[in-house]
């Protein structure tokens, strides 16, 4: 302890006069009326009266998306057929573009009617290995278009700045195409490792850490 001229004590950390007030403000925190604290969000994935919908809110939804999901249908259907048939139409440029197509169609039949039947329904009908699909294709096509319209802007930039030495044949934009869809079905392939349904009622996915045992194991 240190002492002065004054004779009062100088803040020190051994002092027993601040010892002796902050086992005071000790006291007076343990003694303070503690406000309970409500998280701001929760994962144990248990629905509250105001996450559900009201009828008419699910009839809305459903209608939309059930309006959306027709229009993808037959427009990517349409540019598949229309390529397809017309051999003016079958350029290096148009092979990304039925690419593209396809993707949405995968998209269109392998996932938005599940999770339209979950809305509709309220509840997710399946397994949880279909919900893992489902999701995985939710991640994989979207993946694969970003990586073919890559392409086609490498096709684009080649065509432009190098007009005669470099060509993207038919042969190069299929392996590019394959390549798109390979390396992105590996890039979203931890959804199967690292996702999981919260219950047996949700196809709604969170992150695991449980899985990271398994799987480096």
């Amino acid at each position: 302890m240190v002492f002065s001229s004054s004779n009062r004590v100088s803040p020190s950390l051994y002092s027993p006069y601040l010892t002796y007030q902050m086992s005071l403000n000790f006291s007076e925190r343990e003694n303070a009326t503690t406000l309970p604290t409500t998280p701001l969000c929760s994962l144990e994935g248990n629905a509250t009266a105001a996450d559900e919908l009201t009828p008419g809110e699910v009839a809305v939804l459903s209608l939309g998306f059930g309006l959306l999901w027709l229009v993808s249908i037959l427009g990517n259907a349409l540019v598949c057929l229309v390529i397809h048939r017309s051999r003016r139409t079958q350029s290096t440029t148009n092979y990304f573009v039925v690419s593209m197509a396809c993707a949405d169609l995968l998209l269109s039949l392998g996932w938005a009617p599940f999770i339209l039947l979950q809305v509709a329904s309220g509840r997710w009908p399946l397994s949880a290995a279909a919900c893992k699909a489902v999701r995985y294709l939710q991640h994989l096509c979207p993946g694969v278009q970003v990586y073919v319209l890559l392409s086609i802007s490498v096709d684009r930039f080649y065509t432009i700045l190098y007009p005669l030495s470099f060509k993207v044949s038919r042969e190069k934009a299929k392996k590019m195409i394959a390549a798109s869809w390979l390396f992105d079905a590996a890039f979203v392939s931890p959804c199967f490792f690292f996702y999981g349904s919260t219950d047996s009622t949700h196809c709604d996915f969170f992150f695991l850490p449980d899985s990271w045992g398994g799987l480096s194991y």
